[in-house]
Parts: structure tokens; sequence; C-alpha cells
């Protein structure tokens, strides 16, 4: 998040994902009569060389050059020419090619309620377009081309590139004999580690690559600085670590001998300035090496207060030299860091929504906030109906997203019909959810 802060939001995505029918992959297994789980670190080896040469490709070839929102160069949901290009014909017929789901196999893996939940076949589009909820159609035209697929004949195509984020696998499991008395301690949340990562792990390659360096940069409320010690520790050495100074005062004494300092932000100081950790300082990065790091404010939530005020002050005021001056708005010194928000004007929208909930109407607060609540229902209702292509109205909308709230305020013990002049939602809506 640092990174897209600094240089603006990314232009692509880009996922390469390990094929084992790689004739690297495949000539191996034959030549040794083996299948491909019998040796996870061929397929580790062959991907890590395609991984490397893919990065090379886009860092140092510059194969996208300047990257764009012209989608269609970058990615293509069309089957390719039989004739004009055979080879990625069969490779887009053998790993690309979604399904056959359906009708045709109600026990597909991806089938839920009897739709595709990936929302296949897409349908023919003459443009790329972007849907209302943000998202892209591609551009597939109706051109007579088809592939056979498990005996059956298949026109859509999955998309070239796409972004999963998602966490490890995890395995459950019952260690011992059974336990009539103590049914919690049976269990174990295990993580589950498959062959091919475990392979990847213990061949030492690296799990992620990051080309721009980020500078984490802690802070702490005045007089709250961390110390970590062992409870045998002698007091002596505890007290010596204590008085170390932490980055942001190392920051603040920085501030007061180089000028270059302060028109820098606490996030913006790592961009000419390094931490040298063994003499606890900042020094002015080398001009010659021209070294470089994008600093990250370490995150805290407004529910912490004083901290959090503290936090939107060093991501906004420039060469802070002490607490006060962070405190100091024009000439008056404020008590809290908070009041000094307010006077800088960076919290009024959280003036105005505290005053809100406070003097206004329940109804009042529905109107001006409705637009924001209502942003993801569309969204929502698409993926639990299987349907891609749902549209629903205003007032549609609107009835999900107060049946939604009521599930929430149920939850907590309430009701939307505690509060006057509040709208409610169908009640046909809440039974189906």
């Amino acid at each position: 998040m640092a990174t897209c802060k600094y240089y603006g939001f990314p232009d692509i995505f880009i996922t390469i994902t390990c094929n084992p029918k790689w004739p690297e992959v495949v000539r191996y297994l034959t030549r040794h009569g083996l299948k491909q789980e019998d040796r996870p670190d061929i397929c580790c080896r062959v991907f890590k060389m395609k991984l490397d040469r893919l990065m090379e490709q886009v860092t140092k070839e510059k194969t996208f050059g300047v990257i764009n929102s012209d989608i269609d160069r970058f990615i293509s949901a069309k089957i390719p020419d039989k004739e004009l290009d055979k080879y990625l014909y069969e490779v887009v017929s053998d790993v690309i090619i979604h399904g056959p789901c359906g009708i045709h196999n109600r026990g597909s893996a991806g089938m839920n309620n009897g739709k595709c939940t990936k929302f296949f076949p897409k349908p023919f589009m003459e443009n790329t377009v972007v849907d209302d909820a943000g998202y892209p159609i591609y551009k597939r035209r109706k051109n007579g081309r088809f592939v056979h697929k498990k005996g059956l004949i298949s026109r859509s195509v999955k998309y070239l590139f796409k972004y999963i984020t998602k966490g490890p696998d995890y395995i459950r499991a019952n260690v011992g004999e059974e336990d009539n008395q103590n049914e919690i301690k049976k269990f174990y949340n295990c993580r589950y580690i498959s062959a091919c990562e475990a392979a990847w792990r213990i061949l030492a390659f690296p799990i992620c690559y990051r080309t721009t360096p980020v500078e984490k940069l802690p802070f702490h409320l005045p007089g709250q600085e961390l110390v970590v010690y062992n409870e045998d520790d002698p007091i002596a050495d505890v007290m010596k670590r204590s008085a170390r100074r932490s980055k942001l005062l190392a920051l603040m004494e920085c501030n007061k001998k180089h000028p270059e300092g302060r028109s820098l932000t606490y996030a913006e100081f790592s961009n000419i300035f390094v931490w040298v950790h063994s003499k606890k300082i900042w020094q002015p990065r080398s001009k010659r090496r021209k070294s470089f790091a994008v600093g990250r404010i370490t995150y805290v939530p407004p529910s912490i207060g004083s901290a959090y005020y503290l936090r939107v002050l060093l991501n906004t005021v420039p060469g802070a030299t002490s607490f006060d001056f962070l405190k100091m708005v024009k000439g008056k010194l404020y008590k809290e860091f908070k009041d000094a928000c307010f006077a800088l004007g960076l919290l009024d929208d959280d003036k105005e929504y505290i005053l809100a909930i406070k003097e206004a109407m329940p109804l009042d607060l529905w109107v001006a906030t409705k637009d924001i609540l209502c942003e993801d229902i569309l969204y929502l209702q698409r993926n639990r109906t299987n349907n891609h292509g749902l549209m629903l109205s205003e007032d549609q909308i609107t009835n999900l997203c107060l049946a939604e709230i009521e599930m929430i305020m149920r939850s907590n013990g309430s009701s939307l019909s505690t509060i006057v002049n509040m709208p409610k939602p169908d009640q046909s809506v809440i039974d189906n959810n």
C-alpha cells in the first residue's frame, strides 16, 4: 500500500501458473517413468526458471512498454485461429478453456445451485466494456471458433490474466484418543503445506519479490517508547535500552540539524534519509549511490485515540522537531493531538459525521450515508445468486442494504425498529437471508 501511495495505482496484474504439462517437465518424467506428484521439485525448478524469464521480459525488456488503460492490448478472451496460430490454439484448448460445466457436467466443482460460480459461458461482446460494478467484460466476438473439451464443444475462455489473494491452506487434525471430557483439546488447527510448496521452500526460492524498498516507520506517544526485554534482564540493561532513541525521536533530532528534512513528513523522510540502526540516527542518503526507500507509518485504528491523531499529523505536518511542534497550529499550542487535527481541518469529515450522529434525525443520517452503504450491494447479490448479469433497481438495492443493516443490528441485540423515523426493510428480504 505504501508503494501504491507513492507511485499511484497499479496498471496491470499478471498471474503465472505452473503447468505440469510443460514439455520440460513431461520430458523428464517420461524418461524416468514417473508421475508429476512423484517429483514436485522438478515442477518447482521449471516454474522458477519460467518465472525468472517472465520477470526479465517485464522489467528489463519492457515487453508491456508503458502500461495504460488499453485492456485489449494485454488481455485476450478469444479463441485463437486454429490455422494461423496452431500452437496457441492448442495451449488455449488444453489449459485455458473453462469447463465443461452447466447442463453438460452438473457435478463440476465450479457448479453451485445448478449454475457456474464463475459465470460461464461469458456473453459475446463486440468491444471490451466495464460494467457498473467496475469489472471488465472482455471483447469476444462471435466468429464461429470453438474447441472440443471432453467430447463437448466449448466457446468460453477464461481470463488470461487475473489476480487472486487467499490465505494459506489449513487442515484440522484429531490427535490422540478420544477425550469425552475435553472436546476442545481434541483438535488442532494446522497449516497445510503441499508437496510443491514444501519443495519450493526447501530449495530456498524466494516467496515474494519487491523492487521498491519500504521502510517501516513506527511511532509512539510522548514518553511511551517501545522497550523489549526479558523478565530476567538486569534493570541497568533495561534502562540503558530505554534511553536509546526511537526512529521518531531520531527524526526530530535530525530535523534540527538538517534543513532539507524540514520540508518532509515522516512518511517522506526515508526518501532522502537512511536509518542507521547501529547508531540509532537518520543520515542523508548518498547522492552517489542514488538509494531510495518508500516510508510506511505503522497503522493504528481510530479507536486507539491519541495515537491515531498523532499518526494523522505525522502524515501531514512536515519538519517535526518535537511533539509540541506537531500540536502547534498558527502559533497556538493545543493540548491534544486531536485538537490540532481539528484546527488544521484534517478531521472536518469526522467532525461532521459525529455531529450528524448526535444532532441529526436518523432519517437525515440515512439519506446522507445511503449511497456509501449501498455501494457493494449489487456486487454481493451477484455473487450470492451466481448471476453476473444481475441488475437491480435503486429501490431493490436500498431494501437489500437495509436488510443487511437489520441483520447486523439483530446479531448485536438491537433492530432498526427501535429507531424512530428510520426506514425498515421488507420482511420477505430478511426471511430470504
